[in-house]
């Protein structure tokens, strides 16, 4: 530098100093790129750590609700077993009253015919009374030509 001129000295001075301003520019740049990282990094940090709270208050809420699911589900279950059993029991019910309608119905129809039978012989009754009235006089004329008394007819018997 002794060998230097001040014009010299005063560009290299100006040079670095240019130089020392570009640095001083780029550290600063560097320094504010970090701090908006740093900031953004601890606000991230904080948003995750806000959702991870509310993530953690809503599994504890989901547990909660999942338990009483489960309380409700296995309430469902029993009664849908009593349900199905209710369903046997009138299942059988049915099939036993089907059962006694099928037998009640053979049962009608027996009765129908033994009523059909019934008013044939209602129907015929009449004459078979007068044809045991003809044979009744009949036997009475054979027993007084014998001299002998007749038994007396015995009386109808009255229907059902």
């Amino acid at each position: 530098m002794a060998e230097a001129s001040t014009s010299d000295t005063a560009f290299i001075v100006g040079e670095l100093s240019k130089r020392l301003t570009h640095a001083s520019r780029m550290l600063i740049q560097k320094t504010k790129a970090d701090a908006n990282l740093l900031e953004k990094s601890a606000t991230e940090r904080l948003s995750l750590a806000d959702k991870l709270r509310r993530a953690e208050a809503e599994v504890l809420a989901l547990r909660e609700e999942n338990q009483q699911l489960k309380v409700k589900c296995s309430k469902l279950e029993s009664t849908a077993s009593d349900n199905e059993k209710v369903l046997e029991s009138l299942r059988r019910t049915v099939e036993g009253d089907a059962n006694e309608k099928a037998a009640l119905k053979s049962r009608i129809t027996e009765l129908e015919w033994v009523h059909a039978k019934i008013i044939e012989l209602e129907r015929i009754l009449p004459e078979v009374a007068r044809l045991v009235d003809g044979v009744y006089q009949e036997y009475k004329k054979a027993l007084a030509a014998l001299g002998a008394e007749p038994l007396p007819l015995p009386e109808p018997v009255e229907g059902p």
